[in-house]
């Protein structure tokens, strides 16, 4: 028995501790798909356990292993007409095809603002805003999806905000909210109801068989400018914890709504518009072992990684966004699209 550390009592014994592999299945269905199937590879080694230690997450489900894990973000475009919400989703099947255990919106469930002219949108009213939610919910497709086993956890980005590239500076942040929890059938007495902003935490399974999950809000408190802040005092406190947490997972999961690693993309907004939000989320990660990010936001997917002798493996992202369709500009093909706003 050893004592020393801020947190009591340690204890080193002989156990098995999960390392993971990232098995990457893409299908395609006018859109990119990432699935990500957790692998848990077992081998005996020492590590360090903490006594009496609770994990920090904001929600534990003990009783719930995810190791299939599918993701997607914007279910709409640009170019969409007016009736978007009529047109068949063929892409819930293909989630479905995969069973997975868990299924995260990383953004754009739903289109709340209204576009007056391509890449020009303006906040709705919130009447109407509730309405695209009730729709995308109701819609047939997505309705089948719901009646799976999968579990659903999600974040916001811009358009289901409210505000196109919006931050804190959003009036209705907190009504459009409880719009989003509504259409995630968020319990009234939850804590994501009481607490200002989307960021969130979730810890499936136990022990080394454990996923932790840490959803992040790049709206609700971002300051854009010279100043630039994404996150917040309070958000970035949370995520300390949360990554500072020492309960034992097999896979750290971190999401944002915009890509983090990839470098800015033109007319997109990115965690490399912000420096020194970025530098300050890479170093918190970078002290956590076995940590992946992923994204959504620019209707194409991608494979990112950052190599770094400091953390000893290398980070990786991933990017899964068009559920409904793909990176558009008129004229031009998808791989000339995404080379166009490179």
């Amino acid at each position: 028995m050893h004592t020393g550390s801020r947190d009591g009592k340690i204890f080193r014994s002989q156990s098995h501790i999960s390392k993971y592999i990232a098995n990457i299945d893409m299908v395609n269905c006018n859109s990119t798909l990432f699935i990500l199937s957790v692998i848990l590879i077992w081998f005996g080694e020492e590590i360090v356990c903490f006594e009496n230690r609770m994990s920090r997450s904001d929600f534990e489900h003990g009783n719930k292993y995810v190791s299939r894990i599918a993701f997607g973000s914007c279910m709409n475009g640009m170019f969409n007409e007016s009736k978007w919400h009529q047109r068949p989703q063929p892409v819930w099947k293909h989630i479905l095809q995969q069973q997975p255990d868990l299924w995260i919106w990383l953004g754009d469930a739903a289109y709340g603002d209204t576009r007056i002219v391509p890449f020009l949108w303006t906040p709705s009213p919130l009447p109407l805003m509730a309405s695209y939610f009730r729709r995308q919910k109701h819609h047939p497709d997505y309705q089948e999806f719901l009646k799976s086993n999968t579990s659903i956890v999600g974040i916001w980005d811009d358009h289901d905000y409210g505000m196109n590239d919006g931050g804190k500076n959003f009036g209705n942040r907190l009504q459009t909210q409880n719009i989003f929890l509504d259409f995630l059938d968020e319990p009234l007495d939850s804590l994501r109801r009481r607490r200002e902003g989307m960021y969130v935490s979730y810890t499936f399974g136990q022990g080394d068989k454990a996923v932790k999950l840490v959803m992040l809000d790049v709206r609700s408190f971002a300051v854009f400018g010279t100043k630039c802040d994404l996150l917040g005092n309070e958000q970035w406190k949370w995520l300390e914890e949360q990554l500072d947490d020492q309960t034992l997972v097999a896979l750290t999961i971190v999401t944002s709504g915009i890509q983090i690693l990839p470098n800015a993309i033109r007319g997109l907004q990115n965690w490399d518009d912000c420096p020194n939000s970025y530098d300050r989320l890479v170093w918190l990660t970078r002290n956590r072992n076995k940590v992946i990010y992923l994204s959504g936001d620019v209707h194409y997917g991608e494979t990112s990684c950052l190599n770094s002798s400091s953390s000893g493996y290398p980070l990786y992202e991933l990017t899964s966004s068009g559920l409904y369709m793909a990176c558009t500009i008129p004229l031009l093909n998808h791989e000339q699209c995404v080379w166009a706003i490179r």
